[in-house]
């Protein structure tokens, strides 16, 4: 937001089976599903640490509700940059 990035694109960190992530999470029994569907980087499927995964959800919502409610927008992409372009890049 303070940046006015005209767009921003926020994921919950998702453990792809057979990656290094998924195998060092699930050999500490943060795994909390199995179910392949819910990989779907919106749905959390491990115990984050320092909260429960209701709250990493919650988290996520709560940005999601910032960065694209009507004022968040309308900061973002109508109002002037908070960078200008430098000759070269116009």
């Amino acid at each position: 937001m303070e940046n006015r990035l005209e767009t921003a694109f926020v994921l919950i960190l998702t453990p792809k089976p057979d990656t290094m992530l998924f195998n060092q999470m699930n050999s500490q029994n943060r795994i909390i599903s199995h179910n392949w569907s819910d990989y779907d980087e919106g749905t959390v499927t491990f115990i984050p640490k320092n909260m429960t995964p209701r709250q990493l959800h919650s988290g996520m919502r709560s940005v999601w509700r910032r960065i694209y409610s009507w004022q968040g927008i309308w900061h973002r992409i109508v109002t002037k940059p908070r960078v200008g372009l430098s000759s070269t890049c116009r």
